[in-house]
This record gives structure tokens, C-alpha cells and sequence, in this order.
């Protein structure tokens, strides 16, 4: 029997995520925002995020999403990044907070 192994990064519940945030030099019009957000956008691995007073917040899974690929993607967009913070993250935890 041949079968396929379970595929468990579309599984809810499953994952253990990282909220990021990145702050970003030259945040200083919506169209610069806009870059930004056209190159993160697609990422996979990225749930969400959000660009707000010069940072980027983004949860991601880290399994399909490292840092060093996000930081790539928002130098490869023309920015600087100042400073980084991240935490780990779950639906557990996001549900309690």
C-alpha cells in the first residue's frame, strides 16, 4: 500500500506561531507602506500582519516562515530594519488573551 504521509501544516491546532515585529526605516507614506505590504503579503507561512507607525507586526509559523526570510523580503522591498522583537505564539494562547 502506498500511502501519502499525513500533510499536518494545513491542521488546525497544530502550530505553534511567532509574533514579530519589525521596525521599519522609511515607513513615511502610504505608498511606502503599500511596497511593504505587496512584499510580504504572499509569503507563505504569514497569517497576518499589519503595518502600523513605522512597524511591521506579522504572525507567522515559523515551520514554513523563518525570521531571516521575512527580514529578507523587507530588506528586498528597500527597507531598513531598526529593530526586531518576537514572541511565541499559539491558538491556545491567543484564545486565553
Amino acid at each position: 500500500m502506498d500511502e501519502k504521509p499525513a500533510n499536518t501544516s494545513s491542521e488546525v491546532g497544530l502550530h505553534e506561531y511567532v509574533d514579530g515585529e519589525f521596525t521599519v526605516e522609511g515607513l513615511d507614506s502610504p505608498t511606502r507602506e503599500k511596497a511593504l505590504s505587496d512584499a510580504v503579503e504572499k509569503l507563505p507561512g504569514l497569517a497576518k500582519f499589519s503595518i502600523f507607525h513605522g512597524s511591521l507586526t506579522a504572525h507567522y509559523d515559523p515551520v514554513l516562515l523563518s525570521r531571516k526570510r521575512l527580514e529578507e523580503a523587507i530588506r528586498g522591498a528597500g527597507f531598513q530594519i531598526s529593530e526586531t522583537h518576537a514572541t511565541a505564539s499559539s491558538p491556545l494562547t491567543d484564545a486565553l488573551s
